[in-house]
Order: structure tokens, then C-alpha cells, then sequence
């Protein structure tokens, strides 16, 4: 899910803003569940959103904000780049008009 929207994002900084925090997170879930199953040391790392303590559940609901937002913006600049394109296309459609009626 976070890789997907880093990936799509046009801005470098959200790109790294979004891959960081996904990063984050998941290297959250692999040092905790590891630890579990005795596959690395235990780290005391909390498990996100379901072990016992106030900031690290509000810490990884920020971090889930941000990459909402960062979502959000995504699907904002797409729709900037469809209407940019479409625009494009009308003017080229444009030229070629006046191109036409000049060789008659």
C-alpha cells in the first residue's frame, strides 16, 4: 500500500516522504513479529496499532495520516495532469484548424 503511493506520486519529496514512513512501519512489524517467533533478538519495539501504549498508536496513526494525505494529493495531481493533457490536445487540435483553413 505505501510503495504503491510513493510510486505514483510525481513530487520527489513526497515520494520519500511516503516510502520512509512505509518503510517505518514495516520494519516496525518485521522487528516485533520476529521477535515473537524467536527468529532475531527481541527489540521492545511495539507492534502498530495493536500493542498497549498511547504513543505508539499515535505515532502510527500520524504516520497513516500522512500517507492519506499524501494519497489524496496524489489523486489531486492526477486529475491536474488529465486536465493539463486535455488541454494540450485542444490546442494541437487548434493548430491543426488553423493549418487547414491557411492551405485552402
Amino acid at each position: 500500500m505505501f510503495l504503491n503511493i510513493a510510486m505514483q506520486l510525481r513530487n520527489m519529496f513526497y515520494k520519500l516522504v511516503a516510502l520512509g514512513l512505509g518503510t517505518c512501519y514495516i520494519f516496525q512489524v518485521f522487528l516485533n513479529i520476529g521477535g515473537v517467533t524467536k527468529f532475531i533478538p527481541s527489540t521492545g519495539v511495539t507492534l502498530p496499532l495493536v500493542s498497549y501504549g498511547g504513543s505508539s498508536i499515535l505515532s502510527t496513526l500520524i504516520m497513516f495520516a500522512i500517507i492519506q494525505g499524501l494519497y489524496i494529493l496524489r489523486e489531486d495531481e492526477d486529475e491536474e495532469f488529465e486536465k493539463r493533457r486535455q488541454e494540450a490536445i485542444q490546442r494541437i487540435r487548434e493548430r491543426e484548424e488553423i493549418g487547414r483553413t491557411r492551405q485552402i
